[in-house]
C-alpha cells in the first residue's frame, strides 16, 4: 500500500503521524513517545487493557525492540478496504511507538521494524 505525505503533529517528547489515502480512505498511524520508565511489563498492561477494551487479543512480538504487542481488530467489514485494524505497540529504552494501520499484521510489524531501526 502506498499512502501520501504525512500529517504531522509535534509537542513536548511526542509525535503524530497520520498517512490518510484520500482515494481510499485507508489510515496508518504513528505514534512514537518518550517514555521513560516505561517497562515491558508496563507495556504488556497497556497492550492487554487497549485490547481488552476492543474485544480482542493482545499477542506478544519477539525480535521488536526491549518488548512489543500486537493485535488485529474485527472491523474489515467496516473499513474501507476491508482489511482490519491491526495495531503493534512496542517500546525501546525510553520511546514507546504506537502504529496502527488497515494493513496486515505483517505490514504493521514491517513499519514498526524500520522505525527501530
Amino acid at each position: 500500500m502506498t499512502y501520501p505525505a504525512p500529517s504531522q503533529q509535534a509537542s513536548s517528547g511526542s509525535l503524530l503521524c497520520t498517512y490518510a489515502d484520500p482515494t481510499s480512505g485507508a489510515n496508518l498511524v504513528m505514534v512514537i513517545t518518550s517514555a521513560p520508565g516505561t517497562t515491558p511489563s508496563v507495556l504488556q498492561a497497556v497492550a492487554q487493557s487497549q485490547a481488552t477494551a476492543q474485544h480482542v487479543t493482545a499477542s506478544s512480538v519477539s525480535g521488536l525492540g526491549d518488548a512489543a504487542y500486537s493485535m488485529t481488530l474485527d472491523d474489515a467489514a467496516t473499513n474501507s478496504l476491508h482489511v482490519a485494524t491491526s495495531i503493534v505497540l512496542a517500546v525501546k529504552g525510553s520511546v514507546s511507538y504506537d502504529v496502527t494501520a488497515e494493513a496486515s499484521l505483517t505490514q504493521v510489524e514491517a513499519v514498526v521494524r524500520l522505525l527501530l531501526g
